[in-house]
């Protein structure tokens, strides 16, 4: 029904208690989601400074250390499209693909925050897909732009799916009665 439960279901099919979340400090699940990542997945949200909601492969790879014995690993990089608190900004393509290649690079997976994908996609002209490529998961809103008055859609390979489902009703399942 919502993104913020699209989101809170990536991170607990992605994640195992302890695990990083790599994401900008601008960021909706940081500002937005009541902390759902920790407690719903253990995880812990790992906020950087980029630029307008925008961080770069550059900052990925100096801060995706290996773990160790006393530091956990970092296991999602986040990104959000368009950045919301920061104003709408659309991240470049070869900038979000940057990110993805060196999260994955490092051993990560990678989820796209879609609320305002298409806002993107109208605005750049660059198809859904081709932003979508480059990550593992991603999720984009019904109601923003689209003219629905509620619903998010989460999309992933068919393993994360199943998954997902199951996380979806723990977590409160559907809508079914709106219908």
């Amino acid at each position: 029904p919502s993104g913020t439960m699209c989101n809170q279901i990536a991170f607990a099919v992605h994640c195992r208690p302890g695990d990083l979340v790599l994401l900008d400090r601008t960021a909706h699940p940081l500002h937005s989601e009541a902390g759902g990542a920790a407690v719903l997945a253990g995880a812990t949200l790992y906020p950087i400074d980029g630029v307008n909601g925008q961080y770069t492969a550059e900052q990925v790879a100096a801060e995706m250390t290996p773990s160790t014995r006393y530091f956990p690993g970092f296991r999602l990089a986040c990104v959000e499209q368009t950045t919301n608190r920061p104003g709408g900004y659309i991240w470049p393509l070869e900038q979000m693909r940057a990110v993805c290649e060196v999260a994955h690079e490092r051993g990560a997976l990678t989820h796209m925050d879609g609320a305002r994908l298409f806002n993107a996609v109208v605005a750049t002209g660059i198809p859904a897909g081709d932003y979508a490529e480059s990550f593992d998961t991603l999720w984009i809103d019904l109601s923003k732009g689209l003219g629905a008055p509620i619903g998010g859609v989460l999309a992933g390979s068919e393993a994360f799916i199943l998954e997902a489902w199951q996380w979806k009703q723990r977590i409160g399942g559907a809508m079914r009665q709106a219908g």
